[in-house]
């Protein structure tokens, strides 16, 4: 490759050109056949019921609900049908016919009651328009293992090419992708963007996780989410709303070193009244745990407290035949901050509050459109105080932004969907220091203008299906442009084995973080207004394969090739001092291999992966060209079992790292570690109450181990829990 952004011959690009003119050709030859027919939305007493499958009897239909609750049948001969329901064990059929002709569509909605479905037209309030899914663009989704009651952190851990890393010193966790840092990966929740203007990255820690039902990771540079596809991918964290929720629901749970965790939700529906949901967390650790320090003695860690309340609301209605999303969260929280193991810090005290609010109203002006107008808001403010260090800090940083979108769809039946979005963001960001001189920090503002637009195409022939999605957005950011691009197609071919396809190829850029631009680690250190944008192309191919053989059986393989061009990289200036320097060029490479199990019943659940990524400083010149990126793992091993059985369930999760190097010369690492967590709990039901008990012992192996330099985590640790639904 002559330069780091010219087109080259590789097969992730061949086999995604070859994959895009197949779909187009096939799509643009046989569309005017593609007819909707049949849909509807499955709802129990509780609202929309996400993967159900809907199958017509007595022939080869099959559909599985979104998370709205609709199914869709196209293309189905005149006739008359009936229609069956499984959702998790049960199956059960409808008792009235279907008829199906040559023109109109049909709507049946399906009621699910406790032993019998209903399949008589019903008007469902709060229901959100009918969607198509990502018409080609690569987004994987990830649900949450109710049944096991597995954690929103448990969930993200396990999927491949993420990783968390949880910082002590600063009572924060954030998601990094190989490859990539945590600034690199845009998360949503709900479609909003909740990076820090501070940092760049997003604390989980200040998101009420209980508020999570589904992942949703997009792969770098697709453009279908509200912002632009980040380096390392895009994390959409989308919340409850109604479904299968327990009207009430509280939850308690006590843990080693003073863990404390309360969960209250509610939950409430009517017809003309729509959907309300609300949770309130309230979380405390002192993290008081025992470590031995680099010469080898015993200590205890100390100011690691956290003491944080989470509050979480959504709202949605059907108001004259629009429909209203309301949703956000309100974060306030104290922890200390106890700084490198070679440098305490005993007094640092870090105060943060948050919030985050958005809604969305569409409306459905035709069978085939929607527009849609999105308005959010964030606000955060950080106290960061320690009078007793060598360098005494009193600082206070408060982040806001508001976002506002609109946006027009068009779904053409089953096979083409186009949609487009106008955007504008203003954000400010806004420094004081008490104690270093007032130059050292300053008020920053940044307007951002955006255009978007996504192009998709479906076909299915036969036993093969066909996708392919292109997505664009133009920006306008600090008086300069950018772009980003993202081509996606799929081939799935469906008989006894279902095997598939997947290629894509993306640009997509990052613009450095205000305080990367601005920040001066103390009065000595200048500011870098001259830090360039990270960019990055990348190619993906993945392979995959999944059939029915005494269980559900899933395979796949990906290879990534990723290429960097000024990516943002932190180098010591100052000792134990860091500022921020752009690498020329850097490359990714990454294999991952994905294996899943799930047998009749679900019964047993069984996963695991392997990424294996090499990130690799490419800039000609620099004495550590070819050395690999830091704190990357280069190699990382997940696994999760799970058995169900009559309300009682065990889980084994294995989490295998290889070491992270933190010096740029490669002369210093961070060790591999494997990590093993257990988990047991029972369900009891008693009428219309069910109370679930569940035991969890993290890192059973009890190993010593850094996610970050100088930052030791925690020992084995012992967790008890119990959990009341109405």
């Amino acid at each position: 490759m002559n330069s780091l952004f010219g087109l080259r011959t590789s097969w992730s690009f061949l086999l995604l050109i070859l994959t895009v003119i197949i779909v187009v050709a096939a799509a643009n030859s046989v569309y005017s056949q593609s007819i909707l027919k049949l849909y509807g939305q499955v709802i129990d007493k509780h609202g929309p019921v996400a993967d159900a499958i809907i199958a017509i009897k007595n022939t080869s239909y099959k559909s599985a609900t979104n998370h709205e609750g609709f199914y869709y049948f196209y293309d189905i001969p005149p006739g008359e049908y009936r229609l069956s329901c499984g959702f998790g064990s049960v199956i059960v059929c409808t008792n009235d016919r279907i008829a199906i002709g040559r023109g109109v569509t049909v709507r049946r909605d399906i009621f699910l009651g406790q032993d019998l479905i209903n399949s008589a037209p019903i008007h469902v309030k709060a229901s959100a328009p009918a969607g198509n899914g990502n018409f080609g663009l690569i987004a994987k989704s990830y649900q949450l293992d109710k049944k096991s009651n597995q954690s929103v952190k448990e969930l993200i851990g396990s999927i491949p090419g993420l990783n968390l890393i949880s910082s002590p010193a600063t009572g924060e966790t954030y998601i990094s992708a190989n490859g990539i840092r945590s600034e690199g990966v845009n998360i949503l929740i709900d479609g909003r963007e909740l990076n820090s203007l501070l940092t760049g990255r997003a604390d989980l820690e200040q998101i009420p996780l209980n508020a999570i039902s589904k992942i949703e990771y997009y792969s770098p540079g697709a453009t279908d989410a509200v912002t632009d596809g980040g380096l390392g991918g895009t994390v959409n964290l989308v919340t409850k709303r109604g479904g299968n929720l327990s009207p009430v629901e509280v939850s308690i749970s006590r843990g080693s070193f003073g863990d404390e965790n309360y969960v209250t939700g509610i939950n409430y529906s009517k017809a003309g009244y729509g959907v309300l949901n609300g949770i309130w967390e309230n979380c405390f650790i002192r993290n008081d745990y025992n470590y031995i320090d680099r010469s080898g003695d015993d200590k205890t860690r100390l100011n690691a407290f956290s003491d944080r309340n989470k509050y979480f609301f959504s709202y949605s209605n059907s108001l004259y035949e629009n429909y209203l999303s309301l949703s956000g969260f309100i974060y306030d929280g104290v922890n200390g901050v106890p700084g490198r193991i070679d440098a305490p810090s005993p007094n640092a005290i870090s105060n943060k509050s948050a919030i985050s609010v958005g809604g969305e109203l569409s409306s459905d002006p035709g069978k085939s459109s929607r527009i849609m107008t999105m308005l959010s808001y964030l606000e955060r403010k950080t106290l960061y105080n320690d009078y007793e260090s060598w360098i005494p800090f009193d600082t206070k940083y408060h982040e806001r932004e508001l976002n506002l979108t609109s946006g027009f769809e068009y779904i053409k039946s089953e096979w083409l969907k186009v949609n487009s979005k106008l955007s504008h963001e203003h954000s400010m960001l806004v420094g004081q220091d008490f104690i270093r001189p007032t130059s050292a920090l300053r008020k920053i503002i940044r307007n951002i203008h955006k255009v978007s637009g996504n192009l998709g195409l479906m076909r299915k022939v036969d036993r093969i299906s066909l996708s392919a999605g292109l997505s664009s957005s133009f920006c306008n950011a600090d008086n300069k442009d950018y772009t980003s691009t993202s081509l996606t197609s799929s081939i799935i071919y469906e008989k006894v084995v279902s095997i598939g396809l997947r290629s894509s190829y993306a640009n997509s850029f990052r613009l450095p973080g205000l305080a990367e631009l601005h920040w001066r680690e103390d009065v000595f250190v200048m500011a870098n207004p001259d830090l360039k944008p990270e960019q990055s192309r990348s190619f993906t191919s993945e392979l995959f394969a999944a059939f029915t053989r005494f269980g559900d059986w899933r395979f796949s393989i990906e290879y990534r090739d990723i290429r960097y061009k000024d990516l943002i990289y932190w180098r010591r200036s100052q000792g134990v001092k860091f500022k921020p320097v752009n690498v020329s060029n850097s490359d990714l490479f990454s294999t991952t291999f994905i294996a899943g199990y799930k047998s009749p019943n679900g019964i047993l659940k069984a996963d695991f992966s392997r990424v294996r990524s090499w990130a690799l400083n490419r800039e000609e010149g620099n004495d550590n060209y070819g050395k690999f990126i830091i704190h990357q793992p280069l190699y990382v091993n997940t696994l999760w079992i799970n058995l169900n059985y009559g309300g009682v369930y065990l889980t084994v999760s294995m989490y295998d790292s290889g070491k992270c190097y933190f010096l740029e010369a490669n002369t210093k690492w961070l060790k591999p570690y494997t990590r093993v967590n257990l988990s047991a709990g029972v369900e009891f039901k008693i009428r219309n109450v069910s109370s679930i008990w569940d035991f969890k012992i993290d890192n059973f192996t009890d190993i010593d181990y850094e996610l970050l330099e100088y930052q030791p985590m925690p020992p084995r640790s012992f967790h008890l829990g119990m959990t009341i639904k109405l």
